[in-house]
């Protein structure tokens, strides 16, 4: 009884130890982004202006570094985070679903399924965030799709199994319907833009 309580505190511990570790790495690769860019910042100018906006003292940096900083640069770290814990949950609960850690999007159709949004708002010239709300609405209502046949006939088989082959049946009609769009889309403006945001 005492080896299994020593061994889950020694696996509590090492957990903590891992996410202290990667939180770490997180703050230092934000901090390093500060700095690093199109428009280079000298690491002590970082430290002192992040600290004049602090701490409140007016810092010896010139207005330009500034607001690189503070509205270009951190909202865009911000985001990035974000952006990174919303994958790895999602692709926690793919692996969940499917019991299988080399899962992808593209088992229930979602990437055809946000493929064909993206193509459909370009067509029509929606703008950036048209794209996006279009992209994102396709890809749920792609995942709903699978569901919806995988509900229909799970009584057939092992329910895995049957939203991968509905998540293959939807991510091959909205790969038809991309496919389409890109047959009657202007082969000048729209077609390039297309391509490119597949890409």
């Amino acid at each position: 009884m005492e080896s299994k309580i020593s061994n889950i505190y020694q696996s509590n511990r090492s957990t903590r130890l891992r996410l202290f570790l990667l939180m770490g790495i997180i703050l230092f690769l934000a901090v390093t982004a500060l700095s690093v860019g199109r428009y280079p910042i000298h690491p002590g100018d970082v430290w002192t202006t992040l600290a004049s906006r602090l701490f409140g003292f007016e810092a010896a940096v010139s207005f330009t570094v500034q607001t690189v900083i503070f509205d270009i640069r951190i909202p865009r770290i911000f985001a990035a985070i974000l952006i990174g814990f919303a994958l790895s949950v999602s692709g926690a609960a793919f692996q969940g679903i499917f019991r299988n850690p080399l899962v992808s999007p593209d088992i229930l159709g979602v990437s055809a399924g946000a493929g064909f949004g993206a193509t459909l708002a370009i067509l029509y010239s929606w703008g950036s965030l048209g794209i996006t709300l279009s992209a994102f609405c396709f890809g749920l209502l792609a995942v709903g799709l699978t569901y919806y046949i995988g509900t229909k006939i799970k009584d057939s088989g092992e329910i895995t199994l049957i939203l991968v082959l509905g998540g293959m049946l939807v991510g091959t009609v909205f790969t038809s319907l991309v496919s389409l769009i890109k047959c009657v889309a202007d082969p000048y403006e729209k077609l390039p833009a297309i391509t490119y945001w597949l890409t």
